[in-house]
């Protein structure tokens, strides 16, 4: 059965050492003045800012969505403040619009987390002897409102062996899969991660 174009973003499932992921993750900052909306599944950079939240009155690491071919990615977007008093009105996403206050969201605290994503296949569909080398990603159309899931993928057409393409394959989301071809579900780990980089954002 052909497999069915429906990103959903970068999903942590697992840690580079075999372990599951735990769902430990950080939380940070938005800032009222991003216009950009923000998913579950989104990759974020860190700015170098920090900001207060208006709920608790802490200071967090501000994040900006990633752009393709952005570097020094401080991970994927695993859920947005919903529950505090006044950030009740975002239902699992932020709006892609200038917000009357910061949002908070929580990304993985690891570096070295496993991701499980669809390819694109624009250009044809990732060969199955991709597994080892490095890809880009494209951000999509923005996100689901409904599902306040993501629209990320990766950029089938630019597999290479290219050291700072930001996104390593890994294999397969199942290796045991016959389910390859066009939009396959892929296991990859971020190749360029903020925490690694030595020259700081």
């Amino acid at each position: 059965m052909a497999n069915t174009q429906r990103p959903f973003g970068f999903r942590p499932v697992q840690t580079r050492n075999g372990s599951p992921w735990c769902g430990k993750t950080q939380k940070v900052i938005i800032l009222a003045s991003d216009t950009n909306g923000y998913f579950v599944g989104d990759l974020v950079k860190f700015t170098g800012d920090q900001a207060v939240s208006p709920v608790d009155g802490k200071y967090y690491q501000v994040i900006t969505k990633a752009a393709a071919s952005d570097v020094k990615l401080a991970g994927a977007v695993t859920g947005v403040s919903t529950t505090d008093s006044v950030q009740t009105q975002y239902l699992g996403h932020r709006p892609a619009a200038a917000q009357d206050i910061n949002i908070t969201c929580e990304i993985p605290e690891d570096a070295d987390v496993i991701y499980v994503v669809q390819e694109d296949s624009v250009g044809g569909a990732m060969a199955v002897g991709s597994a080892g080398s490095n890809v880009d990603f494209v951000p999509g159309s923005g996100g689901d409102t409904a599902t306040n899931t993501s629209s990320y993928a990766l950029d089938s057409s630019t597999v290479a062996t290219t050291s700072t393409l930001p996104i390593r394959v890994i294999s397969y989301d199942d290796p045991l899969s016959t389910e390859s071809g066009a939009y396959a579900l892929w296991r990859v780990t971020i190749n360029q991660d903020a925490y690694s980089d030595k020259t700081g954002v």
